[in-house]
């Protein structure tokens, strides 16, 4: 990864709201990563963090709604159907049981880069690179399945 971080459409989901934020996400990193190369101190570093802690937080609480609201539909579509319905309840919600797991562990992951850097266990260098590969992680591996749904409705 270069030290540069830009908006790539491979981070769109489809979905404007869950897109703003993503997009907002990569600026907050590509801001962190500026002042990185800029030399600014670990202090000055800290509120960007933390910024973008607070970013990722409010992300993964409206992509939790907007998952809510998706299984909420498809629930309603299956009434005609119990069986259908159970079904949909059961999968809709291990799948967001599950999503929302992902969520609280990105956070303490990004809260761990956070704390590392802090207390000098995390070199700045390395700093650009771990909040990189913890965005793109979330933003293509774990929201595919949501990318997927969104393309299709």
């Amino acid at each position: 990864m270069t030290d540069t971080f830009a908006w790539s459409d491979a981070f769109a989901m489809g979905h404007k709201e869950l897109d703003a934020d993503h997009r907002r996400l990569v600026d907050s990193i590509a801001d962190i990563c500026a002042a990185v190369h800029a030399g600014r101190p670990r202090d000055e570093l800290q509120p960007l963090l933390e910024g973008l802690q607070l970013l990722a937080e409010v992300h993964f609480q409206r992509e939790d709604a907007v998952m809510l609201e998706i299984a909420g539909g498809m629930a309603a579509t299956a009434e005609g159907s119990h069986q259908g319905q159970a079904f949909l309840e059961a999968v809709g919600g291990a799948a967001l049981e599950q999503h929302a797991q992902q969520h609280a562990m990105a956070l303490a992951k990004l809260a761990s880069i956070s704390r590392d850097l802090e207390f000098g266990a995390n070199h700045e260098s390395t700093l650009c690179f771990d909040l990189k590969r913890w965005f793109i992680q979330h933003a293509i591996k774990y929201d595919a399945h949501l990318k997927t749904i969104f393309q299709s409705m």
